[in-house]
């Protein structure tokens, strides 16, 4: 029995200690490293270079750009069912006249809750038409951040 005790505290401290692992290497690149690669900004350039781009952090992928919106009726507050919200990047248009690769418009219907969800959704900025018959359409401009979840709230009058 003592066994599965003492690795379940082997397992605590060796995370306790990752965090520390971790602070340490980070002071060693950023007050020693990072000093001392200054001397090769003039004598080798593309070192220089090479060592600042490698030590930008980059997305892994694994973060999400995601967007959640709620509607509901004006007048009573109750959620609204099947509105359509169509979300078209900013620049879609102009990278159409250009030939670039296009992300395409993206189409989402509300839940019987008023709830949408988009996951995955590229960094931009993107304006958005929401429609349902019986009710005035609107359109609100969203801006995505990567890693980050955007959230918005939607008022829907009836004709």
């Amino acid at each position: 029995m003592a066994k599965p005790a003492s690795a379940s505290l082997a397992t605590k401290n060796a995370t306790a200690n990752l965090a520390k692992g971790f602070k340490e290497a980070d002071d060693l690149l950023t007050k020693r490293m990072d000093l001392d690669i200054e001397l090769f900004k003039t004598s080798n350039p593309d070192f220089y270079n090479l060592y600042k781009s490698a030590r930008v952090i980059k997305s892994s992928g694994s973060s999400k750009n995601s967007v959640l919106g709620n509607v509901i009726l004006a007048a009573t507050g109750a959620p609204i069912k099947g509105v359509t919200f169509i979300f078209t990047a900013d620049n879609y248009t102009q990278m159409k006249a250009a030939g670039a690769a296009l992300t395409k418009p993206v189409v989402k219907t509300s839940t019987a809750k008023g709830n949408i969800r988009i996951d995955k959704l590229s960094e931009s900025s993107y304006t958005v038409s929401i429609q349902k018959i019986g009710f005035k359409d609107q359109t609100i401009q969203l801006f995505v951040v990567d890693g980050e979840t955007t959230r918005f709230n939607i008022e829907m009058e009836r004709l």
